[in-house]
């Protein structure tokens, strides 16, 4: 709650919005997506343990790497998304 407070204070004083927005960004955006394909990763692997570890014998042990590598391939599909996004939304001039 404190650190909101302090990001809008920040926003609200200062004159240039778009440069506190990107100081935001970098500060919390670069650690969030880093965090976020850190626990697709090890959701990726923990769901799909039994296929990686192949305990039957039953030669599952490539769908199981493979469905791990799709868990990660959409999530880093979905930060360069939402980072195009980001960038084209930023790129917009507000003038008033």
């Amino acid at each position: 709650m404190k650190t909101l407070l302090s990001i809008f204070l920040q926003i609200s004083t200062s004159g240039d919005i778009k440069s506190s927005l990107n100081e935001i960004l970098s500060k919390y955006g670069i650690p969030l997506v880093a965090f976020i394909i850190v626990i697709s990763a090890v959701y990726g692997v923990i769901s799909n343990l039994d296929k990686i570890m192949d305990s039957d014998g039953r030669g599952t042990r490539k769908e199981g790497i493979l469905n791990v590598l799709y868990i990660l391939g959409g999530v880093v599909l979905a930060i360069v998304v939402i980072g195009i996004i980001m960038q084209l939304v930023g790129g917009i001039s507000l003038s008033i």
